[in-house]
């Protein structure tokens, strides 16, 4: 006990003041913004733009007549792709015919092999990102328990005194502590659903790119065999 109180009462003396509160919510803004720099600039943009330069790569085969030119194009593009060049030798595995014997689509959809849990095992922390927001809430309920513990222990120490200027200091003192939880757990609370809505709207953008992918690797496919030229697989 001995060796504890004085860190207990250090961290007690901190929430006295309201620039505690303003220095904890704006280190919580600061991450906040961190994250969503991280989320937007550096996690969904440059996988919304490998998909859509893929997508339109793919779909410039439109002006080939030949079926061997296109799968060629075709096949080049997604070979060289980091997302999807081992899900691309297994669709077109599937789906193409060979010299030997020819298949066709059935249950084998793009959608099945070029989705978002491809890009989660390609290291896009989609699910890590998805409750990203909860821990910011969590943060903000932690700060505002620890403003409470210190707006009760002043509101004793000022009961304790019959004093009218020590009831009056520890009034203030409480107050400052109310405003330190009050002021985390908006703060926490309005960063936790300003990136879950970024989430949602990223993930939405995502999802149409991926959609328009997969709807132009369909279309390829049939293009290629309908030709008249034998692809191996």
């Amino acid at each position: 006990i001995d060796l504890f109180k004085p860190m207990g009462l250090l961290f007690l003396e901190g929430f006295s003041t309201p620039n505690t509160a303003i220095l904890a919510s704006l280190c919580l803004a600061v991450l906040c913004f961190l994250n969503f720099f991280w989320m937007v600039f550096m996690v969904f943009r440059p996988v919304n733009k490998a998909i859509e330069s893929l997508s339109t790569k793919i779909d410039s085969s439109n002006y080939m007549t030949s079926a061997a030119d296109k799968f060629a194009l075709v096949n080049s593009a997604l070979s060289d792709s980091f997302f999807f060049k081992e899900r691309w030798l297994k669709f077109k595995n599937c789906v193409l015919p060979d010299d030997k014997k020819s298949r066709t689509f059935g249950e084998n959809t793009p959608e099945d092999y070029f989705n978002i849990d491809l890009l989660e095992s390609k290291g896009v922390p989609l699910r890590f990102i998805s409750i990203l927001p909860g821990y910011y809430v969590g943060i903000g309920l932690v700060l505002t328990f620890m403003g409470l513990v210190a707006s009760l222990y002043f509101a004793g120490s000022g009961m304790k005194t019959g004093d009218f200027n020590e009831v009056r200091s520890a009034f203030v003192l409480l107050i400052n502590a109310s405003t330190f939880k009050f002021m985390t757990s908006i703060v926490g609370i309005s960063s936790s659903l300003i990136l879950s809505l970024t989430f949602r709207i990223c993930l939405h953008k995502l999802e149409l790119n991926l959609a328009r992918f997969c709807n132009i690797i369909e279309e390829k496919v049939e293009e290629i065999k309908s030709g008249t030229l034998q692809i191996a697989a």
